[in-house]
């Protein structure tokens, strides 16, 4: 008989549709239901941050009482809850590497957006597997910046006097890009026009956060899109990204960048790094070169491959509890 993995009202990434079917291998999935009085020995509740906020109440009792928890916050670097660190009762996972949280009951998935992407890419947001993309170069770089954050501001107004060269967007300041949509809609961030790659040689990615401190990485859904969709990259993300990328099995473009930038501490100097890139990188005149094509194309295989393996990083949940 399978232990029980009590979900509360909405779902988290653990219980969301894409992941029951891996999930439901392991554990009967079913709804918390106040009225029954559960064997602590065969069941394990799960939840992310808003399920903790709206139940926190009925949490902290059936926590007191020695009930097992999963606290996922995967799309985070952080765990949700930091006074229960240390509970042998609660299993957390995160999104980031090194994080200075670091418990035995802590696991982290720096890589989760691979996995997750990968499954939400193929008919649940919208089927860009086999979205064409054709090179018809008229900018350098894709540069995209949401929210306003201090060094994306440091990153604008680094790039200025090169913006010319980009399609660039910072919908914080109200510069959007053609064919945009509005924030609020649902799955706003995964949302892509494919002109914007198609219309770009390579896109510099702003990522959630260059400095976490303590050698955390923390790679998001900003670093998958261009591993999907066939464009080349150069990052602004934490320390040693684009070395757990290629630890992990994709390309990097050395073939196009220095990427001695990925090294550099403080980030104030690695955005003076990339810029420099960014500033004398050499254009291809109507398409990209052998080395870069075969670079582009491993990296759109290598993100759908997680689609085909057996063992994704769910089955870590039933392996640590």
């Amino acid at each position: 008989m399978k232990p029980k993995l009590i979900n509360f009202p909405g779902n988290n990434n653990l219980t969301f549709p894409l992941a029951e079917k891996n999930i439901s291998q392991f554990f009967d999935i079913t709804p918390y239901n106040a009225n029954i009085n559960y064997d602590k020995s065969s069941t394990v509740f799960s939840l992310n941050q808003y399920q903790f906020n709206e139940n926190r109440d009925v949490v902290d009792k059936l926590i007191d009482t020695g009930y097992k928890f999963v606290f996922e916050n995967l799309q985070e670097a952080t765990p949700i809850i930091q006074t229960y660190l240390d509970n042998p009762n609660i299993l957390f996972m995160i999104g980031a590497t090194h994080s200075k949280f670091i418990r035995k009951n802590l696991v982290q998935v720096p890589l989760y957006f691979w996995y997750s992407e990968s499954k939400a890419w193929i008919g649940v947001v919208k089927n860009y597997k086999d979205t064409p993309r054709t090179s018809k170069f008229e900018k350098k770089f894709l540069l995209m910046i949401n929210y306003a954050k201090s060094f994306r501001t440091q990153i604008y107004e680094k790039f200025s006097d090169i913006i010319d060269q980009s399609l660039c967007s910072f919908v914080d300041r109200g510069i959007r890009l053609d064919g945009d949509i509005d924030r609020n809609a649902q799955y706003w961030d995964r949302h892509i026009n494919i002109d914007w790659y198609n219309k770009t040689q390579f896109s510099v990615v702003v990522e959630t956060d260059m400095n976490l401190g303590l050698g955390s990485i923390f790679l998001t859904e900003k670093t998958m899109k261009p591993l999907a969709l066939r464009h080349p990259y150069i990052s602004l993300s934490c320390l040693n990204s684009v070395a757990l990328l290629k630890e992990s099995g994709f390309e990097s473009y050395e073939n196009l960048f220095d990427e001695s930038y990925d090294s550099i501490d403080p980030y104030t100097s690695r955005i003076d790094r990339v810029y420099n890139q960014v500033r004398s990188y050499t254009l291809f005149d109507t398409d990209y070169d052998t080395i870069t094509k075969q670079k582009i194309e491993h990296n759109y295989n290598w993100f759908l491959i997680v689609l085909r393996l057996i063992a994704d990083i769910r089955t870590m949940l039933s392996i640590q509890l």
